[in-house]
């Protein structure tokens, strides 16, 4: 009953939670207090090498999928089919060895996701005000090596007040820099901004940009398209105020991970029908395109396609197809209530009947995730339409890899293709 539900960030093991961390909310500023400043040299060891980076981000092979282009990346020079990531395979292993710090779920709350799955959702999620549900997601390292400066504001979006975060360095000289607006994971009913704090700090330290993290309304109490309108909204905010955040309106670029990948895809399309000029370029980090039963012409989903050594079987999970996966749907339905996910673009954008004047698209993958051939697919059905695209494939990694940041190698280099993806914006749109 209890799948590995990646994307909500719970990791499950003979049907217990056993990654579940404490966490401490800031509701001001996410600075670093005095202790953590204390803690920043021993913070910013990363568990690699230059060498192991400097392979992801100039070495690979290459594959075609549906058209397009599609690089992939290993992090070593000797890889094996079904091999997970050494680096991903010795800090999972040694955060399963980790006690808990959250309570066990009661067996009210597993009955629940077969009979109420939206107050099994609230559940999840009203545990994560105070417990961090993923030890990777609180597995990250600080590796800006400048100073950020964290502040947030609240804006009033399609009828509910949000805050938007904002990242940047404080002694940046630039008069007009590029900018990132962040939508974070976390399957449309659970996740904050902070979740991905250290890369979003990496990604404002090297790009000079200022980057902007939404704190969207979550399912299920806001259903589609709350979240799509507010993230929207949110961009022209960012685009109308550009002179005053320090910013290029010629250079936005729109971003996230999973979920939030989802959301940035409906933006771009938003943008596309209202006004192109409003995004630079579009960021899809492990992205869900579907959220129906309904897939593209040309499309397929095969278990043959996800090798899987035995020695990795037990970290890696079961690997499913999403649309026949009950996680996946207790989400997905969960988010898009009432409305035909296979009749609705923006809820499904690789569904759209055009994909005409999108931005350029980076877009990464994980090869042992589920979702990987939905984002390879897209890939091709925007460069198909002409729109520049570069897709890369991270081998022996997961879905929430993400989220170990500074532990595994291939975070910092899904980080380090974003800065160069913000810095193509100086290009012109379409280089």
């Amino acid at each position: 009953m209890w799948s590995r539900l990646a994307t909500v960030g719970l990791k499950c093991k003979s049907s217990k939670i056993y990654a579940v961390r404490l966490k401490l909310l800031e509701v001001e500023q996410r600075g670093p207090s005095a202790v953590e400043e204390d803690q920043m040299a021993s913070d910013k060891e990363r568990t690699y090498g230059e060498d192991v980076l400097e392979r992801l981000l100039h070495e690979g092979d290459r594959v075609v999928v549906n058209g397009s282009d599609v690089h992939i990346k290993t992090s070593t020079p000797h890889w094996r089919d079904g091999q997970l990531d050494e680096w991903l395979a010795a800090r999972t292993e040694e955060l399963a060895s980790e006690e808990s710090a959250g309570p066990k779920p009661g067996l009210k709350m597993l009955l629940s996701i077969l009979f109420r799955p939206e107050a099994f959702l609230v559940q999840l999620r009203d545990r994560a005000t105070k417990y961090k549900m993923s030890a990777e997601s609180d597995s990250s390292l600080d590796l800006a090596d400048s100073t950020i400066t964290v502040t947030s504001e609240e804006l009033s979006l399609s009828g509910d007040v949000r805050t938007l975060w904002r990242y940047e360095t404080g002694d940046s000289t630039a008069r007009s820099r590029p900018a990132l607006l962040h939508l974070h994971a976390g399957g449309f009913f659970v996740g904050a901004p902070d979740g991905q704090d250290n890369f979003l700090r990496y990604v404002a330290d090297r790009a000079d940009a200022v980057v902007f993290d939404l704190d969207y309304s979550l399912s299920p109490e806001r259903k589609f398209p709350h979240a799509v309108n507010e993230a929207f909204a949110a961009l022209r905010h960012i685009h109308a105020h550009a002179s005053e955040y320090g910013i290029d309106p010629k250079r936005i670029v729109v971003g996230g991970g999973s979920a939030g990948a989802n959301l940035t895809a409906a933006v771009t399309h938003l943008a596309a029908a209202e006004d192109p000029t409003l995004i630079a370029g579009q960021i899809l980090m492990n992205p869900v395109l579907g959220l129906g039963r309904t897939a593209p012409a040309g499309f397929t989903w095969t278990s043959e396609d996800f090798p899987v050594e035995d020695a990795a079987r037990a970290q890696v999970g079961k690997i499913e197809e999403p649309r026949k996966s009950r996680a996946m749907r207790v989400m997905f339905d969960a988010y898009r209530g009432r409305v035909d996910a296979d009749a609705e673009p923006l809820l499904s954008p690789w569904l759209a009947t055009s994909f005409d004047g999108l931005p350029p698209a980076l877009i990464t993958t994980a090869e042992m995730d589920a979702l990987r051939p939905e984002g390879e697919f897209y890939a091709g059905q925007l460069a198909a339409a002409g729109v520049p695209v570069r897709t890369l494939r991270y081998r022996g990694v997961l879905h929430e890899t993400g989220g170990m940041f500074g532990y595994v190698p291939q975070a910092e280099a899904v980080a380090i293709e974003v800065v160069k993806a913000i810095a193509r914006t100086a290009l012109g749109r379409g280089e």
